[in-house]
């Protein structure tokens, strides 16, 4: 009895330490969304999986891409339309390069460093080297979680930039920026 009892011991003890087949948890994916930069040169990698919608503005459609989930620093891309945005005429940025010289529609920058630096915006200028390049715009989901219904869409190409922080007048440039974020328009 003594010796089947040991056997039985030690058969658990295989048991449970077998390696198991299967990872262990749920597997999640890779947040495909992005927005690298750089800003007067310094290298920014946002990845939050985080989205942040621009959602009380008929006239605009855009959104926000974090850092790790924090709201800090952040950048914001958006363009603004004369009429109440329609899914046409966002999904017709597709392949389009939209240069910042104040023409529909207007694309604006914004980059937040930290809660007490001043928003720093794009600004209009003859030079069209400074432009958004829109690879793909597709749709994603609708979102009713937040005050506006909004329509959600990932937006992938490159930027670059001025900014202006319009406190200090100091001009900075955005250069090498390629995002893949979500953007919202209000649903109407």
């Amino acid at each position: 009895m003594k010796q089947f009892i040991t056997l039985l011991l030690l058969s658990c003890l295989f048991v449970a330490c077998k390696k198991d087949d299967e990872p262990a948890g749920p597997v999640t994916p890779t947040n495909p969304y992005y927005f690298k930069f750089k800003l007067d040169g310094v290298s920014y990698d946002f990845r939050s999986g985080l989205a942040q919608y621009i959602s009380s503005d008929d006239y605009e459609a855009g959104g926000y891409q974090m850092q790790d989930g924090q709201i800090y620093p952040s950048i914001g891309l958006s363009f603004r339309f004369d009429t109440t945005v329609s899914e046409a005429q966002l999904l017709a940025l597709a392949g389009k390069t939209i240069p910042f010289n104040n023409t529909n529609p207007r694309p604006r920058i914004t980059f937040d460093e930290s809660i007490n630096a001043n928003t720093q915006w794009s600004i209009d200028t003859s030079n069209t080297a400074f432009n958004v390049k829109i690879s793909s715009i597709t749709y994603v989901k609708k979102d009713t979680s937040i005050f506006n219904i909004v329509d959600v869409y990932a937006i992938k190409g490159t930027c670059t930039a001025v900014v202006d922080d319009f406190g200090s007048g100091a001009v900075r440039t955005i250069s090498e920026g390629a995002f893949n974020f979500l953007i919202s328009r209000v649903k109407r």
